[in-house]
């Protein structure tokens, strides 16, 4: 987020001690960012920049839908892995090879259709590199998308 889009009284999801947790921001910290309180153990915690910030609570699911999501595109490129492992192919093994980061995913086309297959389904691709960095929350459909169009995911 960016400081001008945090405003006082509101609920946020931010990472706190290397959680996300739902935390309300009740005033400016005289030392710079701000003072909220944790909505689950009511703890106070200093928001020292807005990038700790996720979203507002308001369009969050909650976090153990987040993490079921994860569990769930974590499963899906893993059962993609085992069908691929059923079925070996010369030369070229894979497509797409993907790698779980935590909160992003990130995805390596290795052949011009994994290349092409992006360019015409992914809108404002977020590339490190030769790499497609995507949020965990879009993982699980583009690795979905991309199996049932014939892609070889590992």
């Amino acid at each position: 987020m960016k400081k001008a889009e945090v405003q006082i009284g509101k609920v946020y999801v931010a990472k706190v001690s290397g959680k996300l947790a739902k935390v309300k921001v009740y005033a400016e910290s005289p030392y710079g960012g701000w003072l909220a309180e944790n909505v689950e153990t009511k703890r106070v915690v200093r928001i020292k920049s807005a990038m700790r910030l996720r979203y507002e609570a308001t369009r969050d699911l909650s976090i153990a839908t987040m993490e079921r999501q994860r569990a769930t595109a974590k499963r899906i490129v893993e059962e993609g892995i085992k069908q691929q492992a059923a079925t070996p192919t010369p030369g070229i093994d894979v497509d797409v090879e993907v790698s779980n980061e935590g909160t992003i995913f990130t995805f390596l086309p290795r052949t011009d259709a994994a290349k092409t297959w992006i360019a015409e389904h992914v809108q404002d691709p977020m590339w490190h590199g030769n790499t497609l960095v995507v949020d965990q929350r879009f993982a699980l459909g583009l690795a979905q998308g991309m199996v049932n169009d014939g892609l070889r995911v590992r």
